[in-house]
């Protein structure tokens, strides 16, 4: 997939080959591309992190794609989204290789968690079912006991 690396200058699109005088090489991951074109406009992660305010960090990690420092990869979607509208990037298509990318190596579930609900569902039912008839036992009791 194919992202625009551009730059809005008085209302013309500058493609990155015109800015550098190199030819336009397609960056091959999704940090990659924030990266070029964070740098085609000649700023630092600082310099875009003050201006759109988004932790530095996250930046660093959105263009490394080093995870490792986060719980949970999705808490990045809305800052990728922001970073690449600020980078007049796709952020939709950007938004959906980042998912792939996180989803393809299987980083949404640790397969070595157990899950705590292995029960299956029709043993549950009866379980339930058992705890609804036995306060209805002891409420028919009461009431009878009563009188």
């Amino acid at each position: 997939m194919k992202f625009m690396c551009s730059r809005s200058t008085a209302g013309h699109r500058i493609q990155r080959e015109q800015l550098t005088g190199e030819p336009d090489e397609s960056p091959k991951n999704l940090g990659a591309v924030l990266r070029v074109a964070r740098e085609v406009r000649a700023m630092t992660v600082s310099e875009v992190a003050r201006q759109i305010r988004i932790p530095a960090g996250y930046l660093t990690t959105l263009e490394t794609g080093d995870y490792s420092g986060i719980a949970n990869e999705l808490y990045l979607l809305p800052y990728l989204r922001d970073y690449a509208r600020f980078l007049e990037l796709d952020a939709s298509a950007l938004s959906a290789t980042f998912i792939g990318d996180i989803e393809s190596v299987g980083r949404f579930v640790d397969p070595s968690i157990e899950l705590l609900d292995e029960e299956p569902p029709s043993r549950r039912r009866e379980w339930s079912t058992t705890v609804v008839l036995l306060l209805f036992v002891a409420l028919a009791i009461y009431l009878v006991g009563s009188r």
